[in-house]
């Protein structure tokens, strides 16, 4: 997987997107968004393409779409951004 801006955060590049994913994912139940498809209507995403982020990982716009979705908690904005806020 290539590296991207955000990946400097995080000592891998894969650990920075499983953590990015599971934040996604706590989100989403938090939310009471209980499939994939769900969240990749309000993306205005494909199941596809939702299914192949969560692999490859978010770009930073729909990082900024998901915490308008989801309402991230300052602790998931820290832990996405890898800065103390």
């Amino acid at each position: 997987m290539p590296r991207t801006k955000l990946d400097r955060f995080s000592e891998t590049p894969e650990s920075y997107r499983r953590d990015v994913n599971r934040v996604v994912k706590t989100a989403m139940a938090r939310a009471d968004i209980s499939s994939n498809k769900e969240l990749a209507e309000m993306l205005k995403l494909t199941s596809s393409q939702i299914h192949t982020r969560f692999k490859s990982g978010f770009d930073p716009y729909e990082l900024k779409q998901l915490n308008r979705i989801l309402k991230f908690t300052d602790h998931e904005r820290e832990v996405i951004l890898g800065e103390s806020i």
